[in-house]
């Protein structure tokens, strides 16, 4: 009896170790790589990145109405990426929007009428930082971002328009795909159609984001030994 339990168990403890191994890869965390000497490693404690902006819009429709606008900035902000998967945004908005950042027709075949092209005079955010953190959707990786526990992420501009000057926001409680691109050692975050619609203005009305952000090394971190960073 005692020898059919032990062969019994053996069986058993085999077919787990196989079923472990089996899954492990699938619930993997995403993680944050650094790299340094010419080595990628995982991400150990926190690294300082900043946000490069390729026409990064943001896009309220008010039951059929559309106002926005869209920013292409070398620095749009900055944040860090840590252990884990996880991160922060501490900045995100130009410090020149009125040069940077354009109003006018955002998605195609709709009319923007509320801001004019060279009319947004500024932008802020509110309950900064906000948190990042890796997922895993099928292959693909993806950035969530959300509250750190101040209130939920948001982006304010104020612009001239045909209705004078007007105020909109929205919330940037959404998520990014995530993708490498290994010849210039960054990250590009694309909003794309599976990133979450979030509500703007007090009447909550639906918003959503597009564009990309490149996320890349500081100088200073540059300066320490960072080569590259990517997505894994």
């Amino acid at each position: 009896m005692r020898s059919i339990l032990r062969t019994g168990l053996t069986a058993l403890a085999a077919v787990l170790a196989l079923a472990a191994v089996a899954v492990s890869p699938a619930l993997a965390a995403r993680e944050w790589y650094v790299k340094k000497g010419g080595t990628y490693s995982k991400v150990t404690t926190a690294v300082n990145v900043r946000f490069e902006a390729s026409k990064v819009a943001m896009i309220r429709n008010e039951g059929g109405a559309y106002s926005g606008l869209s920013c292409t900035s070398s620095n749009f902000g900055h944040g860090t990426v840590e252990s884990g998967g996880l991160g922060k945004i501490e900045q995100f908005e130009t410090a020149n929007p009125q040069l940077l950042c354009r109003g006018g027709k955002i998605k195609e075949n709709t009319e923007v009428n509320f801001c004019e092209e060279k009319g947004i005079e500024s932008t802020s955010t509110i309950h900064l930082p906000w948190k990042t953190e890796l997922t895993q959707e099928g292959t693909a990786t993806r950035a969530s971002i959300a509250s750190s526990g101040a209130g939920t992420p948001g982006f304010f501009a104020k612009c001239t328009g045909g209705f004078g000057k007007i105020q909109f926001e929205c919330g940037v409680n959404t998520s990014a795909h995530m993708a490498n691109n290994v010849t210039a050692g960054l990250v590009e975050a694309e909003f794309d159609t599976k990133s979450a619609k979030t509500g703007c203005g007090k009447a909550n009305e639906a918003g959503e984001w597009k564009g990309i952000l490149k996320v890349k090394p500081t100088e200073a971190e540059k300066t320490a030994g960072v080569e590259a960073i990517k997505v894994e």
